[in-house]
């Protein structure tokens, strides 16, 4: 994606037509290659001065579950009671099964070991 991203800014540079670049994409990246309408819409952000071939930032509600508190408290819960669910832990601190899984599995790093 971004290395299609930063060949779109150096065609653009060079002053390649937006249905070349993504043609030449095609060539290259067959069925890999950015849509018709994502090529023309970065050779306009490019051409338009924009020079960053990273994603836009969005606005969106911050994570408010996953905190050094929370990870802390799934952690004691589980180290407490290895038989322990993950709805369980979910109801007991009020949080999301969702949100539960995410901590026990990016942040704590634990994995199943044995079927119950």
């Amino acid at each position: 994606m971004f290395e299609q991203r930063i060949i779109i800014k150096f065609l653009v540079a060079e002053g390649v037509a937006s249905a070349e670049i993504h043609r030449r994409l095609s060539v290259v990246f067959k069925s890999d290659t950015l849509s018709r309408s994502r090529v023309f819409e970065w050779c306009a952000r490019f051409r338009s001065g924009c020079q960053s071939v990273g994603d836009d930032v969005r606005a969106g509600a911050p994570r408010t579950a996953i905190t050094d508190e929370n990870i802390s408290q799934v952690q004691t819960c589980t180290l407490a009671d290895r038989r322990v669910t993950i709805r369980e832990i979910a109801n007991e601190l009020s949080l999301s099964v969702g949100s539960v899984e995410t901590i026990i599995h990016e942040h704590l790093k634990f994995s199943k070991v044995s079927a119950r």
